[in-house]
């Protein structure tokens, strides 16, 4: 009895009453490392650095309750923002072995023990917390479904949707105090200060920043219509040409929505983005 070798500073042991019960554990952690490879591992596809690799450890009262909640989740698999991976499901109560399971997640994704009309051992829940694992148990599906889905859409953060105002052409450019200047014809629609302009030269984008002066004549304006010419500067870039177009667009921070069938729910929860 003893260690197989010396042990590095930082290590640390466990103590068990008997080898068998401390053959039984590493036997335990063998099976659980064998099945995370697998279901760890198999980010593929349609996987992206952007989007976030949901691993899933699913327990249930009953076989019939796992399809039924994959059946929820399913719902998400074109999602451009999460990427699932069910690394377990299976009828039983949460136990430790399902929280030291969840432990060997790598850490480019995020793992998540659920369990539907089940039970979670004392030992399972104190494991997790002291873990730092996410462990939920929920006795109704749809609550059980939009709980996670609500912390992802949380967790994932706003992101912009921009909003197409107006069109123009460069027909000069100034020498202006602060950068030089687009002489400007709107050609549909508005351009609008504080909003954000695209610059395209032969059909690529070469420039972007909020319009941070607009001047209609000799006029400071806020906005200019269609048919009528201005000059205005945007942030951060002034190499313009003639002939480039411009594309002006409103900028709001929109929560994602995951399921896509919340359109509602993207207009309570945007925010107007202003220069």
């Amino acid at each position: 009895v003893g260690f197989d070798g010396p042990p590095e500073a930082g290590d640390q042991f466990e103590v068990y009453s008997t080898v068998q019960e401390a053959r039984e554990i590493v036997e335990r952690r063998e099976k659980n490392a064998k099945t995370a490879a697998v279901g760890f591992h198999s980010f593929t596809g349609k996987d992206s650095d952007k989007m976030m690799r949901l691993a899933i450890i699913l327990k249930t009262d009953a076989q019939g309750s796992i399809a039924a909640v994959k059946q929820m989740f399913s719902t998400m698999k074109d999602s451009k923002y999460v990427n699932i991976r069910w690394v377990l499901a299976a009828p039983g109560p949460i136990t430790d072995s399902d929280v030291e399971l969840a432990s060997t997640c790598p850490k480019d994704q995020k793992v998540m023990i659920l369990g539907f009309n089940t039970t979670a051992t004392p030992t399972a829940v104190k494991d997790a917390k002291a873990r730092s694992i996410q462990l939920s148990n929920f006795k109704v599906i749809y609550e059980l479904f939009e709980t996670i889905v609500a912390a992802l859409e949380d967790e994932i953060g706003m992101e912009e949707q921009l909003i197409e105002k107006g069109q123009g052409e460069i027909l000069a450019v100034f020498s202006g105090r602060f950068g030089n200047v687009a002489g400007c014809k709107v050609l549909q629609g508005q351009l609008i200060k504080g909003n954000r302009v695209k610059v395209f030269r032969k059909n690529a984008v070469v420039g972007e920043g909020a319009i941070i002066s607009l001047r209609e004549g000799k006029e400071d304006v806020v906005e200019v219509d269609e048919e009528n010419e201005c000059g205005f500067s945007i942030e951060g870039w002034d190499a313009w040409e003639q002939g480039d177009k411009v594309r002006c667009y409103e900028v709001n921070m929109v929560t994602p929505d995951l399921i896509g069938k919340r359109a509602g729910s993207q207009v309570n929860k945007s925010k107007k983005v202003t220069a």
